[in-house]
């Protein structure tokens, strides 16, 4: 029965050893920890950049108002160009004042554009 017991005891000593490896791995893993928080914080980065792009998709909505004022224009072009052919049918003289008016609708045209893109 005494050795049994001698056995009993070396047992429990490497079991108190393996709680104190546990404990070194509990601390390892402390660390793991501290490196996932900065792996959050390069996360934080990332929707840093995310926002940005959000502002350029907001910019690419402001270009797709642009575009869309500028068929507005368009039309106002296509109206400016009908009113242009029946001058023309009445006399030259009228065709070439509408066709005139019709390169300064242009100009204001592009001058639009520049505004709403923002280009000064």
């Amino acid at each position: 029965m005494g050795a049994t017991s001698v056995d009993r005891r070396a047992t429990r000593r490497s079991s108190r050893a393996g709680t104190k490896f546990r404990r070194a791995t509990r601390r390892s893993s402390r660390a793991g920890t501290k490196f996932r928080r900065a792996t959050r914080r390069s996360s934080q980065a990332g929707t840093e950049f995310r926002r940005a792009t959000r502002r350029s998709s907001r910019a690419g909505t402001e270009f797709r108002r642009a575009t869309r004022r500028s068929s507005r224009a368009g039309t106002e072009f296509r109206r400016a160009t009908r009113r242009s052919s029946r001058a023309g049918t009445e006399a030259n003289g009228e065709d070439v004042g509408s066709q005139g008016a019709s390169s300064e609708a242009r100009g204001t045209h592009e001058a639009r554009c520049l505004e709403v893109c923002g280009v000064s």
